[in-house]
């Protein structure tokens, strides 16, 4: 996994995390785009990362894309979306909303952020 992989992960309210280049940001949902008009992921937020603490979280992130138990084909609420974007290409995988896969690279990303 090289600098220039970038992973994205929406989670079951849309709020989307960026992981790259040491760097875990968050871009939350807003009361405009949200499905109800009311609910705020609140503060966007940016934080730097050990080498150690990228690796970990890139990992757990490769493995949920490993497992295909977890994955369903469509995206609903409450499911995990994660998306990598690489220089060969963009792949694309919907977490089950009860995978414990999911769960873990939540916590762990809110974790990075201090959330």
């Amino acid at each position: 996994m090289t600098a220039k992989t970038t992973y994205e992960y929406a989670d079951g309210s849309g709020n989307v995390y960026v992981v790259r280049d040491l760097s875990v940001e968050y871009k939350p949902v807003t009361p405009r785009n949200s499905s109800s008009g009311v609910y705020s992921g609140g503060e966007p937020a940016q934080a730097t990362i050990s080498s150690d603490q990228y690796d970990s979280l890139v990992n757990l992130i490769e493995s949920a894309m490993a497992n295909s138990s977890i994955h369903q084909e469509n995206r609903e609420m409450m499911t995990g979306l994660i998306t990598k974007y690489s220089s060969a290409d963009t792949t694309r995988v919907v977490l089950k909303r009860d995978s414990s896969e999911k769960n873990t690279i939540e916590t762990k990303l809110k974790k990075f952020l201090g959330r």
